[in-house]
């Protein structure tokens, strides 16, 4: 295995290259305030996939 995400099956490919991801970085804005805050006032958050 050569480390790349297409190596390792991970979507979406090409991930690890800088700016890579910057399309999606608007709808993570609330999320990234919201662990933010918990990590601030000393709280945990459970992430479940299913």
């Amino acid at each position: 295995m050569t480390g790349s995400s297409t190596a390792a099956e991970i979507y979406p490919p090409g991930w690890e290259e800088p700016g890579a991801l910057d399309w999606a970085r608007d709808w993570f804005t609330g999320l990234t305030a919201y662990f933010e805050a918990a990590a601030r006032d000393g709280h945990a958050v459970v992430v479940w996939l299913d």
